[in-house]
Parts: structure tokens; sequence; C-alpha cells
């Protein structure tokens, strides 16, 4: 960057260190707004320019990053947009449709929400082959993520991992279509699996799951003459399999793609720190935030999903 740029960075947490990493490393000066002493601990690891405890102690800034567990979001953004500035957010923009809706009525040109599986290259390369037909006409796409446990408290595991999977169709097909039918899984009062699908012509299954002992990450676009599968979020290569050469050798007719992969989180924060400075507009606004909200709202209630999916906590901190 050509000039300095003065970034708010609401949460430091887990995630939030990251991205205060990766915002030092565009060369940004960064206050962090923190309150509990892990996550101080954090902006100091990585080289925070200034530490503050209220949203409100922020001053000349040109923009906000708000990385806060997904359950303050709305609060987050309402006392962050008194600065007037853009804000991105960290996805879900909110939890609720209600909220979600809200803030597209009043924030729409200037908030915007981070999908980072817009930013993979691997995904952009599925996305190219969709758009060109290169494997003939798109009939579907499959996304599957799987693995044990999730450290968050706030929000149960289908407002973490969903928001990938659509941002995921988002980018491949143009669009989140429109959900058809669900399934979930309950252990005590937390869903810890969801299979849906969406849409006809062309097909979405998403498979999630915080029960399975493998980690694992597929990502798998079905055309005419072709599939065209993404392993694992951390390959540099997809895997291109012709249908043409069905039951021949597998080893000899798959077609290996590679592709540079840079890490998605700095993509998408470097976007943002461009459009600051006049640069194109970031991948997804609040609308788009929006609708994957309202899909998420309708894919619980096609499940039978009958809470909201905000857990019951003690005490939160508004920097995690």
């Amino acid at each position: 960057m050509n000039c300095l740029t003065r970034i708010g960075l609401i949460g430091c947490g887990h995630w939030g260190r990251y991205i205060l990493r990766d915002l030092k490393s565009l060369g940004c000066h960064v206050t962090v707004v923190s309150r509990s002493e892990k996550t101080r601990a954090h902006a100091r690891e990585y080289h925070a320019d200034k530490i503050v405890q209220q949203i409100d102690e922020l001053n000349h800034i040109d923009g906000i990053v708000i990385a806060t567990p997904t359950a303050t979001h709305f609060s987050v953004i309402q006392k962050a947009a008194a600065l007037s500035v853009p804000i991105f957010v960290e996805k879900p923009m909110t939890a609720n449709l209600q909220d979600a809706e809200w803030l597209v009525e009043n924030l729409r040109d200037r908030l915007f929400v981070m999908h980072k599986w817009r930013y993979h290259k691997g995904v952009q390369l599925l996305a190219d082959i969709a758009k060109t037909q290169e494997l003939g006409q798109v009939l579907g796409l499959h996304t599957h993520r799987m693995n044990w446990g999730s450290r968050y408290a706030d929000v149960d595991m289908i407002w973490i991992c969903l928001p990938h999977d659509l941002s995921i169709s988002l980018e491949i097909l143009g669009y989140i279509p429109t959900p058809r039918s669900a399934v979930a899984i309950e252990w005590g009062h937390e869903t810890v699996e969801l299979i849906s699908v969406s849409g006809e012509n062309p097909w979405n299954v998403v498979e999630i799951s915080s029960v399975r002992p493998t980690l694992n990450r597929e990502i798998r676009l079905e055309c005419e003459y072709g599939v065209a599968v993404l392993k694992d979020g951390y390959d540099d290569y997809i895997s291109i399999y012709h249908k043409k050469y069905w039951n021949h050798d597998l080893k000899k007719h798959t077609e290996i793609r590679p592709f540079t992969n840079e890490m998605p989180l700095l993509c998408e924060l470097r976007e943002f720190v461009d459009y600051l400075h006049g640069g194109a507009l970031p991948k997804s606004d609040a609308k788009e935030g929006l609708a994957v909200v309202r899909a998420i709202t309708e894919i619980r209630r096609l499940a039978g999903i009958k809470h909201s999916g905000i857990l019951p906590m003690s005490h939160m901190e508004i920097s995690q």
C-alpha cells in the first residue's frame, strides 16, 4: 500500500489473532478492541499497534474488522456503525434473520462479510470450470466437511460450518440454490450433524458434522462429462475425473490441475484494505450475508430443528 491503512480490529481470540497477523503483514496500523487478558495477550503476540477496551475508543481509522463470537455480531456491528467507516465482519453476519434484514436495510453500502472460501484458489478454479462449462453442463455441487468437536461456545456447528458451504455455492454456482430438504442429528440439545439438499438443476448437497473422528473437507463439482474435486482445503491441486474413462485405470486417467494456494484469509483482507483506498468491492456484501442467513434459517426449519442454535452461556467476552 502507498499509504498507511488504519484498521480497528474488534476481537482477538482464536481466529482474530490470525486476522491481526495478516493485517500487519499487509502493512496496516491495527488498533485491537480487547477485554480479556487472553485476547490482549494475543494482540501483543501478533504485534497490535494499540489495544483498547471499548469500541468508542477507536478513532482515526479507515475501516473495521469484526472477529467476535457469532452471537455478538449484531450488537457489535451496531456499535461499530457509529464510526461511519466500512465494516468487514466474520461469517455469519448474524445468527438471526430479523437482525440480518435490519443490517441490510440500514448498512448495506458499507457492511461486508468475510467468506474466506470464496477466496480459495481451488474453489475459484472449480468456479472457472463451472462458468466455462469445460466439463459440460454443471449437474450439481457436493460439499463435505467433517471433524470432531467444536471450540465455539456461543452457537452450534450449523452457524459455524454451513456459512462456508453456502459461500462455496455462491462462488462456484453464482448463487445459493433454494433449500429443498434437510436432516439433522442432535446430541443432547445441540445439533451436531446436518445433511441438506438444495436446488434441482444444478443440485447442491451439503454434509457437515462435528461428531466424525476424522477431519475431512471435500468439494466435488459434478458435471456432464466429468467430475472436478478439491480433496482438502490445504491441497494445491484439484483432481479431474473424465466420465469417458469410467471403469478404466483411475491412476492413468486422473487429471491433476495445480494452482497457487495463497491463504484465503490474507486474500480477503487484502481486498478489503484495497477497497478502503478506492479498490473493488469485497466479494460478499450485506445482501449476500443476508442470503446466507436466510438459507440457514430455512435449512434449520426443513431439518425440524426447533432451537435457534444460539447456545446458553454464563458469560460472553466480546473480544473472544
